[in-house]
């Protein structure tokens, strides 16, 4: 179907303040001070002295045995970016409206800059496969690690013309492709996972993707594309297998692949929903009777640990960690499923945030067990240190300020030797909060101050920790007033860290859309099939 145009503008500020950092991060890390003065910065970028400069790696856990490493570009360069993207905006928001394939109102532009609107994917499946025998399901794989940025104006001009064009600046796709790889020390292979400046560039090749499938089948056929699954319906096995070939074969002439691993033709009719989201949805927990809500509490966990072993790379412990956010847990039942929800978290650290959020909501109503949670915290430091797990690292450190429970000596010091700016700013911050015991070392992140890291992947850390103060002041530490760009940020007193936020609590009668899909990239997204709202 063609998309009718919208009219829909996004600024710079909106993919900056909302479309920037990773939700994924703790609460204390913002861009709303960059976003407030993007005025003054812009008059300051025009022609900036440094052309390129490296990303801020952050390790998140896709799932127990696999992971996603998420990138948080340089301010500078991201700006840049976004200000053409923003500029250019009616146009690339027309060429991903106008693809064939794509879910009808694809863009949603609610919690972030600009993000795909969430569907309900069963229902969509079951309302598409109506009156077709075959479905044919793929996906592309690693597909944000894997866009090759030249593409990008292969994808809006055409690959003969944006070939022959290489050096046109009026080709919107090799500007777009000149300011990403800005971004990312000049790489062409891979783009930022995270930002909303990195979904746009992933929509732009999906829908080029889209057109061209359709130009070589001669006709739509039933079904959509949701970010980059696609979900198409045929009454031929063979119909279904042609169209297979033809997008593994344009997706080569983008230098990507489809995922072979899940590529898949089956008979229709099918399962539409995974078999432990129906049993866990089934299990009931009460909250009128505290014994009745004791034994559901405990069929419930013991179904939900057997289907997360039994769907390992299923987001089970998170979709049932959901579920218990939006339940009233009675007080007598409290120490039980206090006691559940610190094993999930040992189990399935990509559970933390939610899991966060049911603790800092139940601290405000009853007594924790803090000394459980304290051993729970030190567990996840200690297993995930030995492995530079940012994400894991950073939401127990989290979790121990939300909770104001120190960090043993120890623990601490394994921790000063990761090179890993959001680790070591939420570190420094409990340091400052007395919550770290014992003087611990941190002369490795102090070696880090200096104008050379400044655009190098440890920027946050090197601007932010000089603008707290967390070390002691030298003449050494002007290095940000001899810096066009980041002196500018200090004048404006712009920070990306504020200790002083926090988790926002949802409301348990809010009504929530928890479908979603299997999807790799799109980080809006779980394995589960599931959308969690933290």
């Amino acid at each position: 179907m063609i998309q009718e145009n919208s009219s829909n503008i996004i600024t710079t500020q909106d993919f900056i303040e909302k479309g920037f950092f990773p939700k994924e991060l703790v609460p204390a890390f913002t861009t709303e001070n960059l976003a407030d003065n993007l005025d003054k910065i812009n008059s300051n970028i025009q022609n900036p002295s440094k052309k390129s400069s490296k990303f801020l790696s952050y390790s998140f856990p896709k799932s127990k045995y696999s992971r996603r490493i998420l990138g948080i570009p340089n301010p500078l360069h991201q700006v840049v970016l976004c200000n053409f993207i923003s500029q250019e905006w009616q146009d690339i928001e027309n060429f991903i409206l106008s693809s064939p394939l794509c879910q009808q109102s694809p863009l949603s532009y609610k919690r972030r800059a600009v993000s795909s609107y969430p569907i309900n994917l069963p229902a969509e499946r079951a309302i598409s496969s109506a009156s077709h025998r075959y479905r044919l399901y793929t996906d592309i794989s690693r597909f944000y690690s894997t866009i090759y940025t030249h593409s990008i104006p292969w994808a809006l001009h055409e690959k003969q013309i944006a070939k022959a064009n290489r050096r046109d600046k009026s080709l919107i796709g090799n500007q777009i492709d000149e300011f990403v790889r800005n971004t990312q020390d000049q790489q062409t292979l891979g783009i930022p996972i995270g930002p909303d400046s990195s979904f746009v560039i992933a929509e732009i090749i999906s829908s080029s993707v889209d057109k061209i499938l359709t130009e070589r089948l001669k006709s739509v056929p039933q079904g959509f594309r949701y970010v980059d699954d696609y979900y198409l319906y045929f009454n031929s096995y063979s119909e279904a297998e042609r169209a297979l070939s033809e997008i593994n074969r344009i997706l080569q002439e983008f230098e990507l692949e489809i995922n072979s691993s899940k590529a898949s033709i089956v008979e229709l009719p099918e399962p539409i929903e995974l078999s432990w989201v129906s049993e866990i949805r089934r299990c009931p927990i009460g909250d009128d009777n505290s014994l009745e809500q004791y034994n559901d509490i405990l069929t419930y966990f013991s179904k939900v640990f057997e289907y997360s072993k039994l769907f390992p790379d299923d987001a089970v412990i998170k979709y049932a960690l959901s579920r218990i956010n939006r339940t009233d847990i009675l007080e007598k039942n409290w120490k039980l499923c206090e006691s559940f929800i610190l094993q999930s978290i040992i189990a399935a650290p990509n559970a933390l945030i939610v899991a966060t959020e049911i603790l800092l909501k139940y601290s405000e109503k009853y007594q924790l067990n803090l000394e459980k949670i304290s051993e729970t915290i030190h567990l996840i430091l200690l297993q995930h240190s030995e492995l530079n797990h940012s994400h894991e690292i950073s939401w127990a450190l989290w979790l121990s300020k939300t909770l104001s429970i120190p960090i043993k000596e120890e623990v601490a010091k394994k921790i000063s030797h990761l090179e890993d700016s959001i680790v070591a700013l939420i570190t420094l911050d409990l340091n400052s909060s007395n919550l770290i015991e014992g003087k611990i070392d941190f002369s490795l992140w102090q070696s880090i101050l200096t104008i050379d890291h400044l655009y190098s992947s440890n920027w946050l850390l090197c601007y932010e920790a000089n603008i707290k103060g967390y070390f002691p002041q030298t003449p050494q530490n002007n290095y940000i007033e001899n810096d066009d760009f980041f002196a500018v940020l200090k004048q404006n007193n712009v920070s990306f860290y504020d200790g002083s936020k926090q988790i926002k609590l949802e409301n348990n009668d809010e009504e929530i859309d928890e479908e979603e899909i299997d999807d790799e990239d799109n980080l809006g997204y779980d394995s589960s099939g599931f959308w969690f709202w933290y």
